[in-house]
């Protein structure tokens, strides 16, 4: 039991146990399966999101505009839907393929110019939240 505590991530662990206790106190449809299906379909898409951006940082890189081209990605997907009766599969692959090539520019703008990735996804950041 001692050497339980020597472990870095107990500290976390242990909060979670608390804060799902005092949510269960709380409210009382907190342990229900829509409360969780809920939770999980809604950070589903920026837990992939944040798989890319860990490779990012594995390899010691920032991107800083994955969050506005996600909004970007999304924002194009609803004026394409609205605007132009198209099959919805065939505007999701567009709009995938256009977020894609948003950070194909800012990988070789990043290779090529060698400015850091930080600066340039600053940037491009600004440029799409714009």
């Amino acid at each position: 039991m001692s050497n339980l505590f020597y472990i870095r991530e107990i500290g976390v662990i242990i909060s979670l146990f608390i804060l799902f206790a005092v949510f269960s106190i709380i409210a009382p449809g907190f342990c229900s399966l829509s409360t969780f299906s809920s939770i999980f379909s809604s950070s589903s898409e920026l837990g992939l999101v944040a798989l890319g951006v860990t490779m990012l940082m594995i390899a010691g890189e920032f991107d800083l505009s994955v969050g506005a081209n996600f909004a970007f990605s999304g924002m194009m997907f609803a004026y394409l839907i609205n605007n132009y009766s198209i099959n919805n599969y065939i505007i999701l692959s567009v709009v995938i393929a256009i977020a894609a090539i948003i950070g194909l520019i800012n990988g070789l703008i990043c290779v090529y110019s060698k400015i850091p990735s930080f600066i340039v996804t600053l940037g491009t950041m600004l440029f799409w939240r714009a």
